[in-house]
């Protein structure tokens, strides 16, 4: 197997394994990652989602919960 293709399939499970969290901001009406926005607070909905509380990076002083998804692929 040439090394792309190991590289390839070990990227493919790193990815399935770690996958990539993102939030919905309503102050700046996009998405980011979970790991760039800064943290405050996260708790559990009714229905067992986790709602996680930030500061958007690109409006400042602005708090902000939201849902926590994982990013699709075609979100890539």
């Amino acid at each position: 197997m040439s090394g792309w293709r190991k590289r390839q399939i070990s990227d493919s499970v790193y990815t399935s394994l770690n996958p990539v969290m993102v939030v919905f901001c309503e102050a700046c009406d996009g998405q980011h990652d979970t790991t760039k926005v800064k943290f405050l607070n996260i708790e559990e909905d009714i229905q067992g989602r986790d709602v996680m509380e930030f500061e958007c990076p690109d409006v400042a002083d602005s708090v902000v919960r939201s849902l926590v998804f994982q990013k699709r692929w075609s979100d890539t």
